[in-house]
């Protein structure tokens, strides 16, 4: 056997292995709760919607996130999280199960969860942890409905932060490429229903949840630019404008932005006037002063006026999109 073959083998093994172990899962009585359910990310897989709601005959689901991205729609359905509900009886036969187990892409883009909870007080309950309160006490997306993010975060953080966090979960299960599954066991679930934002990160939760990861960081600037600068965006058709969000991280982190406040408004800044502004003369004055981050933001809104900022208005090619900063013209403290 060749090496393709076996590579593909080996894969097919692997895939039919976990699928095993989830039926062993969502039958085992040590963590069977009333209900099963799925929590998928369409964001890392760009087929999951369509998947399901082609090959799930018993659709019982919620979008996630819809107070953010507006509801269902255009732009929403391809990165919307989905909780969806799952008969546990008919998993062998049910070919929705069976595509998620098909890639190492499908097995990227969820995780199960059992509990007591009916669908709509367990998608409250995920929607109430989208949005938290970081160091700075400012509100800001954390994405433990991406199974990558989530997975490694829940292995680092307190037994009590866990139950916290996974709430009216009894049990949640990962799969992974290597053909081990992980689960996370919550022994007292907590019913109480919360308000988003209230809970808090740490300095160390940051740090976790940074990760080595910059997909983290895109899914938030996406979800910031749409939420907080829709008509920029409008300019652009639908099928670039996800390819010039990521360019505008690019230039963004190019440039030297480190933080993902920073970050924020300066793409937006990319969007509203020029996605080479870096290259006007006077932000480069700016931005040559020793100063912080933040700093470097509020001068351009103390030392710009609108004029100037018009001025640097202009039809915005594809080749300005593609201009990335040979190096950080940012001066730092």
């Amino acid at each position: 056997m060749d090496d393709t073959k076996q590579t593909q083998a080996n894969a097919e093994e692997t895939e039919l292995s976990l699928q095993q172990q989830f039926y062993n899962f969502s039958h085992s009585q040590s963590h069977q709760a009333e209900h099963l359910y799925i929590l998928f990310n369409s964001a890392n897989h760009p087929h999951l919607p369509q998947q399901y709601y082609s090959l799930e005959t018993e659709q019982h689901y919620i979008g996630l996130l819809q107070e953010l991205l507006e509801g269902y729609n255009e732009q929403s359905i391809p990165v919307m999280p989905y909780l969806v509900k799952i008969n546990r009886e008919t998993i062998r036969e049910n070919p929705f199960i069976n595509w998620l187990f098909s890639s190492p892409e499908t097995l990227n883009s969820f995780f199960a969860l059992t509990s007591h909870a009916d669908l709509e007080h367990l998608a409250a309950h995920w929607n109430s942890i989208s949005l938290v309160y970081n160091c700075q006490q400012q509100v800001v997306i954390m994405r433990l409905f991406d199974s990558r993010i989530s997975q490694a975060f829940f292995s680092k953080i307190s037994k009590s932060e866990l139950q916290q966090l996974i709430g009216p979960c009894q049990s949640l299960w990962f799969p992974n490429e290597s053909g081990l599954e992980t689960v996370f066991n919550n022994s007292t679930p907590i019913n109480q229903s919360h308000t988003a934002p209230w809970f808090h990160l740490s300095e160390q939760h940051e740090i976790w949840l940074a990760g080595d990861d910059d997909n983290a960081l895109l899914y938030n600037l996406t979800l910031y630019l749409w939420e907080n600068h829709p008509e920029p965006l409008a300019q652009y058709s639908p099928e670039i404008i996800e390819s010039l969000i990521a360019q505008s991280l690019k230039k963004a982190l190019k440039l030297g932005f480190t933080k993902p406040d920073t970050i924020y408004f300066c793409a937006s800044l990319f969007f509203y006037y020029s996605p080479i502004l870096y290259q006007n003369h006077l932000i480069q004055t700016l931005w040559s002063q020793s100063a912080s981050e933040q700093e470097h933001l509020q001068s351009l809104r103390e030392k710009i006026t609108e004029q100037q900022w018009q001025q640097m208005v202009q039809p915005a090619s594809m080749d300005d999109w593609m201009n990335i900063p040979e190096y950080s013209i940012l001066v730092a403290d």
